[in-house]
């Protein structure tokens, strides 16, 4: 082994011991110190230990932009930024106190789980929506408390080249509770230029992300904080202005938007569209409710399993907005005792 190797061997062992030691103690400061310190301690402890957690990496942190300090209000905001790397979660709570809104099998990871949860943090199963309502309902509590979230809602990491499209739910809890809207950017730089090199992409899993990135040297990340949007009372218009103003802050072009099929050929065959809607919406039923599909019939009564049919219709009116309809909800007006092969049949055979 070259004595080069050698030191940058040695040096990712030492960083790697490090990080070790910072999650443990960063885990036992949120598990058993944080409930005995007042909210600002605790915010200040968390900062410190991302910061510690940063300069353990290898990784230089730097905020520019709209000033953050004058982000501060009564109530929380809504952090929306592009994501690239489990970095940026680092980052951005080194800037400012937030939880972050995570998908559900984070949960279980050990210390990463209750580090999220500990710290604020907002767990979703991706692609249930009666799961997001529940997290949209704590995000809420949260935020009218004067807490932040953070949300990425590309959905997705990215290499950082470009903003891909943002999700709408998410932008929901704007709508519903007149918060602001602040947009954020993220991005790496190596050695002073643009680099990919902490893109966390793909289905590549997280010992080699981190080996990566701690035998890398001049890396930075770089928060671009932009002004907080103005209230709007549409989610898919408040979705648009936060990916334009990501966008804007990064100089970074918009990936392209997923083709949509014409509406000729999504309305080509309705009755087998109905069925797709139907199965999803009992799939949903079935792991929310935790019962057996076979109790969800075409005509099982969605009252008589607790289910609200407004919450059912959100879904079924979701799934087709994905698909470029125009839903007339004025023929959509059914009682609670409608069944799921009901609702999803109107919101099928809708006009454009």
């Amino acid at each position: 082994m070259e004595p080069g190797e050698l030191r940058s061997w040695i040096r990712s062992v030492m960083a790697l011991a490090r990080i070790a030691g910072l999650l443990a103690t960063g885990y036992l400061k949120v598990r058993f110190v944080r409930s005995w310190l007042r909210p600002a301690q605790g915010d200040a402890m968390v900062r410190r230990w991302c910061e510690e957690m940063l300069r353990a990496l290898g990784v230089r942190f730097s905020v520019a932009g709209h000033p953050l300090d004058r982000c501060a209000n009564d109530s929380g905001l809504l952090i929306v930024a592009n994501h690239v790397s489990w970095i940026d979660t680092l980052a951005i709570r080194a800037a400012l106190p937030c939880g972050f809104l995570a998908k559900d099998s984070l949960r279980h990871w050990p210390v990463v789980g209750p580090l999220i949860a500990g710290t604020g943090g907002v767990f979703v199963q991706r692609g249930n929506p009666f799961d997001l309502e529940r997290a949209l309902g704590e995000m809420g509590g949260a935020v009218t408390a004067g807490r932040s979230i953070c949300v990425f809602p590309e959905g997705t990491t990215t290499d950082g080249a470009s903003v891909a499209g943002f999700a709408t739910p998410v932008f929901e809890l704007a709508v519903r509770h007149d918060i602001a809207v602040l947009p954020m950017g993220v991005r790496y730089l190596q050695d002073g230029e643009p680099s990919r090199l902490p893109a966390w992409v793909g289905d590549e899993a997280f010992l080699p992300s981190l080996l990566r990135i701690v035998r890398a040297r001049g890396l930075e990340v770089r928060l671009v904080a932009g002004r907080p949007l103005r209230h709007v009372n549409d989610r898919q218009r408040a979705a648009e202005e936060a990916r334009r103003a990501v966008g804007n802050l990064l100089c970074v072009p918009f990936a392209p938007d997923p083709v949509i099929a014409p509406t000729h050929t999504v309305l080509a065959d309705a009755s087998a569209r109905t069925s797709d809607i139907a199965e999803a919406v009992r799939r949903w039923i079935t792991d929310d409710r935790q019962v057996q599909p076979h109790e969800i019939g075409d005509h099982a009564s969605l009252r008589s399993l607790g289910i609200d049919s407004l919450s059912i219709l959100r879904i079924v009116v979701e799934l087709e907005q994905r698909l470029g309809l125009r839903v007339d909800e004025a023929k959509l007006d059914l009682s609670s005792r409608a069944t799921v092969l009901e609702l999803s049949a109107a919101v099928a055979n809708a006009e454009r």
